[in-house]
């Protein structure tokens, strides 16, 4: 049985945070925020509610598990009894860590099976992409590595979905966040561990972001809203179903060439998306294929497509070109065998054609040559 959230949406809906933490009768709060935190106005809000604060930001865009240990030695030292997150995916995913692991009262090993989270946890998405505030797991680096913990009570208690913070993302990261929802609502409908309900959570999500595209990035604040619930319905599906291959494909990419997430996805989606359409007989073991070609019609509706597969990719291609990003040059045609054997094998397995080996490394070698 997942984890009920309670969840605010809409502007102003971060002054709940009072209502929140009186509901708590919280002593101490445990903030997980960037450098940029400090611009938002609800910093001063949440200080003159008088409730002492600690703020942790020592963690980078792909953080590491050493980042966690710091943040549990300072929570533990501190005393804290309620952790807040406020910024994007690696912020949320820092406290999600930090609660997850906390309660291991020995030496703290990242391999050890999650039993529980000590602390409530208030998540405030600062980009509209990730949807990290709404799942049971978190990315952290070990050593380079990914890895990805989950257990079921890592969803967040609260989530606050106030529009007002995308104001102050930068335009790349606006991008590459907005391409990450669109990537994981395109995957979850695809995957092969897709119900009913994550079906309904994705295709709301492509649809609104679909729509909300343009005004989105012209600054429209009704399309900013729609856009962050839209994240938020992406990470509610891909809750249920897990990504895919692209998402399997990326993390490496996006560590190597210093790129942001969600600009690696949609890179590794675009080739993925081509593969699989030409290697539809590639199905995996028990998988159904009248299955796959249903979700590839659902994800046809969504873009407004009824004749060919292949036209949602140009679709999606087209968007992709929009964002007018600089193409990736490959440094050395070793980095095609290092990103093939990085591939995330937990994800992969949820793709539902087959990739084999050659098909990944060609999937790369066409990233470095495309020109969008």
């Amino acid at each position: 049985m997942r984890k009920k959230q309670v969840i605010y949406h809409g502007y102003n809906s971060v002054f709940n945070i009072k209502d929140i933490l009186q509901k708590e009768k919280v002593k101490k709060i445990f903030i997980v925020c960037g450098e940029s935190y400090k611009r938002f106005p609800v910093k001063e809000f949440i200080e003159k509610l008088g409730i002492p604060i600690i703020y942790f930001s020592s963690f980078s865009a792909n953080p590491a598990f050493e980042s966690v240990l710091l943040g549990i030695d300072i929570l533990r030292k501190e005393d804290c009894d309620f952790i807040i997150s406020i910024g994007g995916g690696s912020a949320i995913d820092v406290a999600k860590g930090i609660n997850a692991y906390i309660s291991q009262e020995e030496t703290i090993d990242i391999q050890q099976a999650i039993q529980s989270v000590r602390f409530k946890h208030l998540a405030i998405p600062t980009t509209a992409g990730t949807g990290s505030e709404s799942t049971h797991f978190a990315v952290i680096y070990n050593q380079g590595e990914k890895i990805s913990i989950e257990h079921p009570d890592l969803i967040p208690d609260y989530v606050i979905l106030d529009p007002q913070f995308l104001a102050y993302l930068p335009e790349y990261h606006k991008k590459a966040t907005m391409l990450d929802a669109l990537c994981q609502s395109i995957e979850s409908l695809w995957s092969i561990n897709s119900t009913e309900e994550s079906k309904s959570y994705a295709k709301k999500s492509l649809e609104m972001t679909l729509k909300n595209i343009t005004p989105y990035f012209e600054g429209d604040k009704e399309s900013m809203s729609e856009m962050l619930l839209a994240a938020n319905y992406s990470g509610r599906a891909i809750n249920i179903s897990k990504t895919t291959a692209a998402h399997a494909m990326s993390y490496k990419l996006s560590s190597m060439y210093g790129i942001a997430h969600g600009h690696a996805v949609a890179l590794c989606l675009s080739y993925v998306w081509e593969y699989m359409l030409k290697h539809k007989n590639q199905i995996i073991d028990g998988y159904d294929t009248a299955r796959f070609e249903g979700s590839l019609k659902l994800i046809n509706s969504c873009f407004g497509e009824t004749k060919s597969d292949m036209d949602s990719l140009q679709d999606f291609r087209h968007i992709l070109k929009k964002m007018k990003f600089e193409p990736l040059k490959l440094k050395t045609p070793l980095h095609i065998k290092v990103l093939s054997e990085s591939v995330n094998q937990q994800r992969l397995a949820n793709n539902p054609i087959f990739l084999t080996d050659e098909g990944i490394r060609e999937i790369y070698r066409q990233i470095f040559t495309m020109t969008h």
